[in-house]
């Protein structure tokens, strides 16, 4: 993981944070802002109001912080991810 300021990119592969084909994210709630641009792949998320949206390469995902959703994956997906998180340590990056 680097670090520059408050923009942290973790280089490596994060296996416990990769979804597998046929793998879903049910009932999850981030803890801050998420924006998902896709840019592989496609994925239905399910709002838990029931809203569902399909995303496809050059779609932009919001996911509020707080908010529950599901993210069904029936193939794979690459998104470009931005967080809205809180000020970081360098020394803890």
């Amino acid at each position: 993981m680097c670090s520059l300021g408050n923009a942290v990119s973790n280089y490596k592969t994060n296996a416990e944070n990769l979804l597998n084909k046929g793998q879903s994210l049910k009932d999850f709630v981030h803890r801050f802002d998420e924006v998902n641009i896709m840019l592989e792949g496609e994925a239905t998320t399910t709002g838990s109001q029931g809203k569902i949206a399909t995303g496809k390469p050059g779609n932009v995902i919001f996911f509020p912080k707080g908010k529950s959703f599901t993210l069904d994956n029936p193939d794979y997906i690459m998104a470009f991810i931005v967080n809205q998180r809180p000020s970081l340590d360098a020394s803890n990056v």
